[in-house]
C-alpha cells in the first residue's frame, strides 16, 4: 500500500506503508527508510522508529528484499517475529508469505541474538540509556532485558535515581 505525503514545501512524496498505519487525511510522523537500487528509489514509511530499524535489520539478511520485509511486519508484529527468530522457530516464521523454511532458516542465523528485545528500554530516556550502555559492555538482548526489568522496578519506585545508580545496581 502506498500514501502520498505532500511537505509544508510544496514537495510531493509517494511512500509505502503498512496497510491500517496511516489514514487518508490524518497528519502524522511518519518514520521513513529510502532504498535505492538500480531501476528505481523506493521510500518506506513507519509509524515509529522501532518498526523502521526492525524493517532495515530484516534487510540486512540477504535474499530478504523490502517488499518481503514488508509482509512480514504486516503479517506479525516486531515482537513476535523477534520471538520467533530467538527462539529459532522457523516453521512459524516460515508461514509469513513468500518466506519459506530455507529463508526462515537463513533469517534465524543471520539475526538470532542480535535483535534488541527490551521494549521497555525504548520508552523512557534513562532506560534506553541503560540499555545501551549494556550492550557497548557486551551483554545480549536476553541478558539487557532481564536487566532492564530489574531497573524498570528501582526506577519507578525513585524516577530521581542516576543511570549510573541503575548501571551498579542491575550489574550487582
Amino acid at each position: 500500500m502506498s500514501v502520498d505525503i505532500l511537505t509544508n514545501g510544496g514537495v510531493g512524496y509517494r511512500v509505502r506503508v503498512q496497510p491500517g498505519d496511516f489514514l487518508e487525511g490524518e497528519q502524522a510522523k511518519l518514520f521513513t527508510s529510502f532504498k535505492v537500487r538500480e531501476d528505481s528509489q523506493e521510500l518506506y514509511g513507519f509509524k515509529d522508529k522501532g518498526t523502521r530499524d526492525f524493517f532495515e535489520r530484516l534487510l540486512s539478511v540477504s535474499g530478504v528484499g523490502p517488499k518481503t520485509a514488508m509482509v512480514m511486519l504486516s503479517t506479525n508484529s516486531v515482537e513476535k517475529i523477534s520471538s520467533m527468530i530467538e527462539e529459532g522457530d522457523y516453521k512459524a516464521l516460515s508461514k509469513t508469505p513468500g518466506i519459506g523454511e530455507k529463508s526462515a532458516k537463513k533469517i534465524i542465523v543471520e539475526l538470532q541474538g542480535k535483535l534488541d528485545l527490551t521494549p521497555s528500554g525504548g520508552k523512557d530516556p534513562i532506560l534506553s540509556e541503560l540499555s545501551d550502555a549494556l550492550k557497548a559492555l557486551g551483554y545480549n538482548s536476553r541478558e539487557v532485558g532481564q536487566m532492564i526489568e530489574k531497573a524498570e522496578v528501582m526506577y519507578k519506585e525513585d524516577s530521581t535515581v542516576t543511570i549510573e545508580k541503575l548501571i551498579q545496581a542491575v550489574l550487582n
